[in-house]
């Protein structure tokens, strides 16, 4: 490709269980976590604080 660019592409079809295609579904989350505006200012990642706090708790 002009300037060495690349380009990839995965011929892979991936399906759940009941057949149903993955791509462009992906899977839904159990737990939704948004940022805060204050976890933001504080420069928390809260997203990755709830999962260790879930992962610790099971």
């Amino acid at each position: 490709m002009p300037g060495n660019g690349e380009i990839a592409f995965t011929g892979q079809r991936i399906k759940f269980g009941n057949g149903k295609d993955f791509y462009g579904t992906g899977i839904s989350p159990d737990i939704v976590v948004k940022n805060t505006i204050d976890g933001v200012k504080s420069n928390r990642d809260e997203i990755l604080e709830c999962a260790l706090k879930y992962m610790t708790e099971k």
